[in-house]
């Protein structure tokens, strides 16, 4: 059970307790807006990132990005985890973690990759006296480089909460613990929904250009040929005509020619798709850093590397999460009562992992169920057991029966 008693002694008021809730002003996704919020974000006299958040916001939507980042959640989420004290398992500790706040911690630590710099607030505690959620802390509110949070999004220099001071010592004094806050990324790093931005964009560009396409030229005209110059006519004609469904009209006179120009073949959408198809290729990539696990078909060979990298992109998540959780997350809960002093975490599909040389040779060989264990176990499919394998290649072709 956690100390109730020190945790309370350490208390103080959450922050997000005095955010005002303001409306949300929505970005506009064009290539110039992205540049005007990354120049803002970067400035090194006044930074803004509400721009860069609001775009970001937009990217977090696209569902082949959602597609993308639950796969990179879940893969690290499943992944079974131990605290260990002194080097020995133990159980009782690793079930303080063992609960839904802690899978979506997970999550968080993965968060900076992709929106750069991240503050985790701790909610409630329960009777006895464990946190019961932890959220991202408001994106909007939070200045990284001045290490303080603004109660009002719209007012970046009005009332807020530093929490990290300078002392007298010359140093500085960190206040996150005392403020339920756990610091995740760099304050200068924006992360890769920067990237992302721009393949959400084009392909934002290439469905809105499909549909008009598809509106143009793949819905039927309605074309009226008449021979009056009656306004009063023209309208009633126009008028029936805006009311045939709503399909394009065209109204002329009979002896008027009208021509509707459309694009050169019958696959003209293809150009559209292949963008689309091409952006989510490109958003796997920056993600999972392959394509054949999630997207499209692929041959043996070409998915397990596929497979390969997306494993490598996982691991490498799991050790920055294990780095975040023994450096900053069991410190953050030792300082509110929890009985975790020395404890480390370590993700267990980790444990006695033997050490593979990428450049060693790939064994092809695959068991044979008629050969004799003892004498020939396996036997290689790319070689003609005809074939002493040993022999040369001149003794090879002597040997072949034609």
């Amino acid at each position: 059970m956690v100390d109730a008693a020190q945790s309370s002694a350490t208390k103080k008021t959450r922050p997000s307790v005095s955010v005002v809730k303001t409306p949300i002003d929505r970005i506009a996704m064009q290539m110039d807006t992205l540049k005007s919020a990354v120049d803002a974000a970067i400035d090194i006299y006044n930074p803004d990132r509400r721009d860069l958040i609001g775009i970001y916001e937009n990217v977090s939507k696209d569902s082949h990005v959602i597609s993308q980042l639950e796969q990179a959640y879940n893969k690290v989420v499943s992944q079974p985890f131990m605290l260990s004290k002194n080097g020995t398992d133990d159980e009782e500790a690793t079930k303080f973690l063992k609960k839904e706040w802690f899978e979506d911690f997970q999550k968080y630590c993965i968060e900076p990759e992709f929106w750069g710099y991240t503050l985790v607030e701790f909610g409630l505690i329960d009777d006895k006296g464990e946190f019961t959620e932890c959220d991202i802390f408001s994106r909007r509110n939070v200045l990284p480089f001045s290490y303080s949070i603004c109660f009002d999004a719209n007012s970046p220099q009005g009332a807020g909460v530093v929490y990290e001071v300078a002392d007298d010592k010359g140093g500085s004094k960190d206040l996150k613990q005392e403020l339920f806050l756990i610091e995740l990324g760099k304050a200068d790093k924006l992360g890769k929904f920067e990237t992302l931005a721009r393949e959400v964009i084009w392909k934002n560009f290439a469905n809105t250009d499909w549909s008009q396409g598809s509106e143009k030229f793949g819905m039927p005209l309605l074309d009226i040929a008449t021979d009056t110059d009656d306004a009063n006519e023209l309208n009633r004609i126009e008028t029936m005509a805006r009311n045939f469904s709503n399909n394009g009209y065209v109204i002329r006179g009979t002896a008027d020619a009208v021509q509707i120009i459309q694009a050169q073949g019958r696959d003209f959408y293809k150009i559209y798709q292949e963008k689309i198809a091409g952006c989510n290729d490109e958003i796997s990539k920056c993600i999972n850093g392959a394509t054949g696990t999630t997207d499209q078909k692929a041959f043996v060979g070409t998915a397990e590397v596929h497979e390969r990298t997306t494993a490598e992109f996982h691991h490498s998540r799991m050790r920055k999460i294990t780095n975040v959780v023994n450096s900053k997350l069991i410190p953050f809960l030792t300082f509110h009562g929890y009985p975790l002093e020395g404890a480390e975490f370590r993700y267990t599909a980790f444990d006695d992992k033997p050490v593979i040389d990428p450049g060693a040779p790939v064994d092809n060989t695959i068991e044979d169920p008629n050969a004799d264990p003892k004498v020939n176990p396996k036997v290689d499919p790319t070689i003609d057991p005809k074939i002493d394998p040993k022999t040369t290649k001149k003794a090879q072709a002597a040997s072949r029966p034609w």
